[in-house]
């Protein structure tokens, strides 16, 4: 599991050095993102940051953790539109 402390230790430079997609993480790094930058979303299933990072079509797309169903446990599923884990069209992003 990767954690917002391990991160924070500054031994693995920038985020998506650190975590990839599919990659279980803790709830506070979750959390973390969601209120570090002001717009973030959290709705106790979906946890986004609020600045975008990355952008399709005009589109803009943000950094976005799951909470697996039936658990506690969340997972970074990389850049999605606000609000949404729903990205059509959009393939590894």
């Amino acid at each position: 599991m990767k954690t917002l402390a391990e991160w924070d230790t500054g031994k693995y430079g920038d985020f998506d050095e650190y975590v990839k997609i599919g990659d279980i993480v803790d709830e506070e790094m979750a959390l973390h993102f969601a209120e570090v930058v002001s717009g973030g979303y959290f709705d106790g299933k979906i946890s986004q940051c609020g600045e975008a990072n990355n952008e399709k079509d005009g589109i803009f797309l943000y950094q976005t953790f799951e909470k697996i169903e039936g658990t506690e446990t969340w997972r970074y599923v990389g850049d999605r539109y606000s609000r949404h884990m729903i990205n059509e069209g959009l393939g590894g992003i």
